[in-house]
C-alpha cells in the first residue's frame, strides 16, 4: 500500500476509536452500523480544518468533541450531513482556549455583534463595549464550567447562533439600564403562558377556583425540566422560532416539535392533578370544574404549542 494511503488509513481508524466511545449510549449503535464511518470522519475533519489551518486542536480531539454533541434520536447519516464542521471546529478550539483560535474567532465574527448593535441602535453600550461584553459572555468560562460557546453543537450556522447570543445580551443590557425589575425567567414564562390560557381560567365560575388554577399551572411549570422551561421561554417569551430555539438548545428541530408535544401532555396532566388536590374531596362541583379546566386548557395549549 502507498505509504501516504496507509498513514491516512491509520489516522481514520484512530478517529473512529476516539469518536465512538464519546457518543451517547443512544447514538452509538447508529454509528457503529456505518461501514464507511472512518472515511466519513476523515472527510469531515478535512472540511472542518480547511478554513482554520494551524490551530492546536487535533483531529482526534475534534471528533470526540463532535461525538459528545450528537443526539441519539436522529439517523447517523442525517446527522453527519447536517453538521457545519468548520463552524464546530473553531467553536471546539475556542472551548479549549486555543489563543490563536480566540483571536481568529473574534476577527472573523466581529461583524455579528456589530450588526445586532446597529439593528437596535442602542445607546446603552457603545459598539466596542458591547462587542467586548458579548465576547466575554460566550468565550470566558465560569469556574469549573465550559464557556458558553461549548453549547453550540454544529447544527445551524455559528454566525446565527452568535447573533442570537448578542441579541439576548443587548436586550438584557437595555432592560437593566431602564431599571426595570429583574424577574425570574419562570415568572416571565408563567405570565406569558397564563395570558394564553385565560379562557381555561375564566371558564371557572368561582374566584377561588381561578386562583387555584393559577397556582396549579405555576406548579406544573415548575415541575418541567430546565431544558423544557427554556424551550417554552425561547418560543413564547423571547419570540424565537422553532428553528432558532432548537439551535440554541442544540437539538434537532424534529426533536423540538416532539418535546413540545410532551410538554403539552405533561402540563395537562399536572394542572389537572394539582387543581384536584386543591379542590379536595371529589364531588359534583369538582367534576364540573375539572371538566372545564381540561377542555379549555387542552384547547389553549394546542393553539399555543402548535408547530
Amino acid at each position: 500500500m502507498d505509504p501516504r494511503k496507509r498513514a491516512r488509513s491509520l489516522m481514520s481508524k484512530e478517529l473512529t476509536e476516539q469518536f465512538l466511545p464519546a457518543l451517547s449510549p443512544e447514538a452509538r449503535p447508529r454509528f457503529e452500523k456505518l461501514e464507511d464511518l472512518e472515511e466519513r470522519l476523515d472527510a469531515l475533519v478535512r472540511v472542518a480544518q480547511e478554513p482554520w489551518p494551524g490551530l492546536s486542536i487535533s483531529a482526534e480531539q475534534f471528533v470526540a468533541y463532535l461525538a459528545e454533541r450528537l443526539p441519539g434520536d436522529v439517523p447517523a447519516l442525517e446527522l453527519l450531513g447536517s453538521i457545519n464542521a468548520s463552524d464546530l471546529y473553531i467553536a471546539c478550539a475556542c472551548t479549549f482556549v486555543d489563543p490563536q483560535a480566540l483571536r481568529r474567532f473574534e476577527s472573523f465574527y466581529i461583524s455579528e455583534p456589530d450588526r445586532i448593535h446597529a439593528e437596535f441602535g442602542s445607546k446603552v453600550l457603545d459598539r466596542d463595549d458591547f462587542r467586548q461584553v458579548v465576547w466575554e459572555r460566550i468565550l470566558v468560562s465560569a469556574e469549573n464550567e465550559q464557556p458558553r460557546i461549548a453549547s453550540y453543537k454544529g447544527r445551524g450556522r455559528l454566525a446565527g447562533w452568535l447573533r442570537m447570543a448578542a441579541r439576548r445580551t443587548l436586550l438584557n443590557a437595555i432592560r437593566d439600564a431602564g431599571r426595570k425589575p429583574v424577574e425570574l425567567a419562570e415568572d416571565d414564562l408563567l405570565s406569558r403562558m397564563l395570558s394564553e390560557t385565560d379562557d381555561a381560567r375564566l371558564a371557572l365560575d368561582k374566584a377561588q377556583h381561578r386562583e387555584w388554577f393559577k397556582e396549579a399551572f405555576a406548579e406544573a411549570l415548575a415541575s418541567l425540566q430546565a431544558q423544557e422551561r427554556n424551550l417554552l421561554r425561547y418560543r413564547f417569551v423571547e419570540g424565537l422560532s422553532m428553528q432558532e430555539a432548537a439551535r440554541i438548545l442544540g437539538i434537532h428541530r424534529v426533536s423540538t416539535s416532539r418535546q413540545l408535544a410532551r410538554i403539552r401532555q405533561h402540563l395537562l396532566e399536572a394542572v389537572r392533578k394539582n387543581f384536584a388536590r386543591r379542590m379536595g374531596e371529589s364531588d359534583q362541583e369538582l367534576v364540573k370544574a375539572l371538566a372545564e379546566v381540561q377542555s379549555h386548557l387542552d384547547l389553549s395549549l394546542s393553539r399555543l404549542l402548535r408547530n
